[in-house]
């Protein structure tokens, strides 16, 4: 809740393995700097997915298909019942959804090295 307007906080956490690297040119080895940029390619992959998904179920389809109401029936019962239930579909597609997205390539190291095509 921020200044008595629900605001919903989706943390998503991914881990990726990294098997095989392809480039022409550089070390044997894969370089932490290329690690970062696989983290947050892949991250940008998944914020797009996400914001299409809110899209689609807030704007177009006007439907809670993620289950935020229903969290916050659990959180607090006593507040969904006297404040948001009965009005909880006029409301959801306007509500602000923050989306903080980690993903990290662990165990890599230098261990992996790059494919070499020949």
């Amino acid at each position: 809740m921020e200044n008595g307007t629900p605001v919903i906080y989706v943390d998503i956490k991914a881990t990726a393995v990294l098997r095989k690297s392809s480039r022409d040119k550089g070390s044997e080895f894969l370089l932490l700097e290329e690690i970062n940029i696989a983290e947050q390619k892949l991250a940008d992959h998944i914020r797009s997915d996400v914001d299409a998904a809110l899209n689609k179920g807030q704007k177009e389809l006007q439907a809670d298909i993620f289950g935020f109401g229903f969290a916050l029936f659990r959180k607090s019962p006593p507040l969904w019942k006297n404040e948001y239930e009965a009005k909880w579909a006029d409301i959801f597609p306007d509500i602000p959804v923050h989306v903080t997205i980690d993903v990290t390539v662990p165990n890599t190291g230098t261990n992996i090295k790059r494919l070499i095509v020949k």
